[in-house]
């Protein structure tokens, strides 16, 4: 996932950590990227593969 459809800022805890949600359309698949970034690094939280709704 080099380019992604839409990045949201969902949060930013107490310590500065920042989660975001990236968003990647691909051939009726969609995937999701939940990120976390704080303390200088970047670590993927959760990866979501399910299929693209009809008309969306």
């Amino acid at each position: 996932m080099n380019e992604f459809d839409t990045v949201r800022h969902e949060d930013t805890d107490r310590r500065g950590n920042k989660k975001v949600l990236f968003v990647k359309k691909v051939n009726g698949t969609v995937y999701t990227a939940s990120v976390e970034r704080g303390n200088s690094q970047l670590g993927v939280i959760t990866l979501w593969k399910t299929k693209a709704r009809s008309g969306a």
